[in-house]
């Protein structure tokens, strides 16, 4: 009779065993799959995170990229314009120092002219000899004709030399016109060179702006397709994690996940 008391509760333990067995078991694996959902959802929370500062900060360098690159681009229309304006004032300069350079012309075959005719009558003089003026004066046939001939080449020797001296002074003048002419030349096109210089390397600092603000746009719409991804998965783990949740608590078997 014992002996049959020790068999009943034999087989009632074996029987419970494996009635618990199995859902010891499923309860293990539903647990396993909640930890590592959860540990996948805490991970792309994480990048998550990590993205949006990302994004965050790309965004503030594509702000400053863009301020930076309107700043230079308006920097060099500035210096455009100079450039412009100088070319306009050496046209101008170039008309004006033609004129001079042909008042110049004109000042020199005047001066040629002059002193030709002042040679002429140096020549004829010499010619001469040396005492024609006092022979001129000696042949004098009155005190009044003495007068008048001495008068005349009085005359004509200081009209000569007045005339000799304004054409000189008048060449001087136009030559140092021309010179501060030709020194404000100089001047405008060493400033357009520089200006030119400065144009290129704002076209230069344009081009490497530009460049630098495409790879942050491409870097943000990576940045930005990685988080609507993140933000699906997310949505995905979270039903999940739900769906797992719901069979613990009711000892059914686990979703697939």
């Amino acid at each position: 009779m014992c002996s049959a008391r020790w068999v009943g509760l034999l087989t009632v333990l074996v029987t419970g065993l494996g009635v618990v067995s199995p859902l010891t078991s499923q309860d293990t694996r539903v647990n396993r799959d909640l930890q590592e959902s959860q540990r996948r959802l805490d991970s792309i929370r994480t990048e998550r995170g990590r993205l949006r500062m990302e994004q965050l900060r790309l965004e503030g360098r594509v702000k400053d990229v863009g301020a930076e690159l309107r700043n230079i681009e308006r920097q060099r229309e500035s210096t455009h314009r100079i450039v412009n304006e100088i070319e306009n004032q050496i046209g101008s300069l170039n008309t004006h120092l033609g004129q001079v350079s042909a008042e110049l012309v004109l000042a020199q075959d005047n001066l040629a002219q002059k002193r030709a005719v002042l040679q002429r009558r140096l020549v004829d003089i010499y010619k001469r000899g040396p005492l024609y003026a006092f022979q001129a004066l000696l042949a004098a046939e009155s005190f009044g004709d003495l007068l008048s001939r001495y008068k005349y080449l009085f005359t004509t020797s200081q009209q000569d030399r007045a005339l000799l001296r304004d054409v000189e002074t008048l060449r001087d003048r136009v030559i140092v016109q021309r010179n501060d002419l030709l020194l404000i030349h100089s001047d405008l096109d060493r400033s357009r060179t520089e200006r030119e210089a400065e144009m290129s390397r704002y076209e230069q600092l344009m081009r490497e702006r530009a460049r630098q603000l495409r790879r942050l746009q491409r870097t943000g719409r990576s940045t930005e397709q990685r988080l609507t991804e993140l933000e699906r998965d997310e949505r995905a783990l979270n039903n999940l994690i739900t769906r797992l949740r719901t069979a613990a608590a009711r000892g059914a078997p686990a979703p697939g996940g």
